[in-house]
């Protein structure tokens, strides 16, 4: 046993100097290794070693501009304003998509042009991203847009924009490669019922894939798609079905571990289970890994939205929680760039959170 704790102990030593494409090749190695690199004090330490940033990038809107934050317990001494697109050529830009390698897609917001950018604020580099013409006036919904890192070294990435035909459930795809840098569009993919509803715009971005929650029109179902980014493919994938239902429980996705997951937030109480998507060359399935409470945020804000496996925030004008959930413990960080600008982060003004786990190093975008 004791020769077992120390290469644990060595391997942390080891990995936590590693550069992050070595660490996220290793996280394949094992669960228990993929696990130890997801352990806060593991990514302390590494961003302490390894001068990379690991937090979050809260994005909002305020009166029709932008406004960004930058939150962590991995970097406490950062400054909220590190990390800034003033390096962009455009006075004024949006966030529309985020990798969490430290990789963003912005859009300008000038009153008479409008242009696309793909940029790496920690080395304040960007290139002008071509616009696409696929969508037109027979596209009634326009859903975000995603990136989806496919290499980081090289960098190889694709950016998905999706949206539906007026009258139908037709998903029209429009991808954007970095290898020839410009768009395609894909065929148009059919729901499996012309009743799927997507309750989130967003997706979730785990295992090589982006998925979507959706329900049935008129059911108390939950179901979800998965879009493959080296396939191009969808897929209809089911819920855990213990928590398969929109009147007992309110279900979000995220990732844990890399893994993708399923909270179930059961409506009646304050408890949370965390169900992860196993699989193998032939079959999925789902395993609940634990349980929990939450109490202590419900009592101190009713409101209180669980962002990802790790921050718990809560909307008071311009505070993140960090929340602890093995001992309950909480760490208030401010959110500097919120305090001119006084309204409830969970409102509608909030856009978007990307959790950024990057680094310094130059890339190379054509």
């Amino acid at each position: 046993m004791a020769t077992r704790d120390f290469n644990w102990d060595l391997l942390f030593e080891i990995l936590s100097r590693a550069d992050l494409e070595t660490l996220r090749k290793c996280r394949i190695l094992s669960r228990e290794c993929n696990a130890l690199t997801y352990k806060s004090t593991f990514l302390r330490s590494h961003c302490e070693r390894t001068y990379t940033l690991c937090g979050y990038l809260i994005h909002s809107l305020q009166q029709g501009r932008s406004y960004s934050t930058f939150s962590s317990i991995h970097n406490p001494g950062v400054n909220p304003k590190s990390i800034s697109f003033d390096f962009l050529p455009a006075r004024r830009v949006r966030i529309l998509a985020g990798a969490d390698i430290g990789l963003f897609f912005c859009q300008s917001h000038e009153p008479q042009t409008t242009n696309y950018y793909i940029c790496k604020p920690t080395t304040l580099q960007w290139e002008l991203v071509p616009k696409h013409d696929f969508c037109n006036l027979n596209c009634s919904k326009h859903y975000p847009y995603f990136v989806m890192v496919l290499t980081s070294n090289p960098l190889r990435f694709k950016i998905l924009r999706l949206h539906t035909h007026i009258g139908s459930c037709t998903l029209c795809c429009a991808i954007f490669y970095s290898d020839i840098w410009g768009w395609k569009q894909l065929d148009d993919f059919n729901l499996p019922d012309p009743k799927h509803l997507f309750l989130f715009m967003d997706a979730t971005s785990a295992c090589g894939r982006l998925h979507w929650l959706t329900n049935m029109l008129g059911k108390d179902k939950y179901r979800m798609l998965s879009f493959d980014q080296d396939k191009e493919s969808w897929e209809s994938i089911s819920v855990p079905d213990a928590c398969n239902n929109t009147l007992v429980y309110r279900i979000n996705l995220a990732v844990y571990q890399g893994k993708l997951a399923i909270m179930g937030h059961r409506r009646d109480t304050a408890t949370v289970e965390v169900w992860v998507m196993r699989h193998n060359s032939e079959d999925k399935w789902w395993e609940k890994i634990f349980t929990f409470n939450l109490d202590y945020l419900g009592k101190q804000q009713p409101t209180a939205t669980l962002v990802s496996f790790y921050e718990c925030s809560r909307g008071e004008y311009s505070r993140a929680d960090f929340y602890n959930f093995n001992n309950g413990e909480s760490t208030i960080h401010n959110l500097n760039n919120f305090k001119s600008y006084p309204f409830n982060m969970f409102s509608r003004y909030l856009e978007s959170v990307y959790f950024i786990h990057m680094d310094y190093e130059p890339v190379q975008f054509k």
